[in-house]
């Protein structure tokens, strides 16, 4: 996964494409359900194993122009380019799904995970990258208050 800084950079770039080319960019934000539990349940080293584990999962579903990074903690996000609003929730309920079937095991712990996602698009929701970030954001934050362990699309802002 790629870092903070990186990304900051991708998806200004990233917008000003689609802008320019008159493309659909769809942003995903991801954040892993009770994360601290794994830390203070089985240390550490058992809390990394699980961002490697959901890292390598979730690189693995997503084409090469997609953009995975990890935004701090155990929050990622998925720069989408050409994938509209429908497209980019559904392959975030296919990677919520699967995610929710695998299993991070080290020598001695076996322990499922679940995630929630918050969705955003441009054009149909967000009109700059900041906006495109902060819905997602907002929509990831419902998903925790719905009960976690599940996909929100955000909703465009009344005019």
């Amino acid at each position: 996964a790629y870092n903070r800084l990186y990304f900051n950079d991708k998806i200004i770039e990233e917008f000003n494409n689609a802008v320019e080319r008159g493309h659909d960019l769809s942003f995903v934000m991801l954040d892993i359900d009770f994360f601290k539990k794994f830390n203070d349940t089985y240390g550490h080293l058992f809390g990394d194993l699980v961002l490697k584990t959901l890292s390598k999962y979730i690189m693995k579903t997503l084409r090469k122009e997609d953009m995975f990074a990890r935004y701090g903690g155990e929050e990622f996000v998925i720069i989408m380019p050409y994938t509209s609003l429908e497209q980019a929730a559904e392959k975030a309920e296919e990677i919520r799904e699967g995610v929710s079937k695998l299993m991070v095991t080290d020598r001695v712990v076996s322990a499922s995970v679940t995630i929630s996602l918050g969705v955003s698009s441009y054009p149909q929701i967000s009109s700059r990258p900041q906006e495109l970030v902060g819905m997602a954001d907002d929509a990831l934050y419902k998903a925790k208050a719905c009960g976690r362990n599940r996909v929100i699309i955000a909703k465009a802002k009344e005019k």
